[in-house]
């Protein structure tokens, strides 16, 4: 999707579709013309899975990752945490 963002930012495409996390990391640069509502497609998960056997640094950051303190800053970059605090 950042490749999308890319081209429209460079102007070697007029348009492009992305999530709204990258148009927001661009603002200045690019400009929202319309938003695809939320209820009109699945929603978009990020799945959490540590290799094995998981090392204590992968514990730890998946702790972290599911932790209250992550879950803020994912909701103030509007994605909800599922299942998480």
């Amino acid at each position: 999707m950042r490749a999308a963002l890319a081209l429209v930012e460079r102007g070697e495409a007029a348009t492009g579709i992305v999530y709204r996390s990258d148009a927001e990391a661009f603002a200045g640069r690019v400009r929202t013309i319309a938003e695809i509502p939320p209820d009109s497609h699945p929603p978009v998960i990020y799945p959490l899975a540590l290799v094995s056997p998981p090392s204590p640094a992968g514990e730890a950051f998946q702790r972290f990752l599911t932790g209250a303190e992550a879950a803020a800053v994912f909701r103030d970059h509007g994605f909800a945490p599922l299942g998480w605090n």
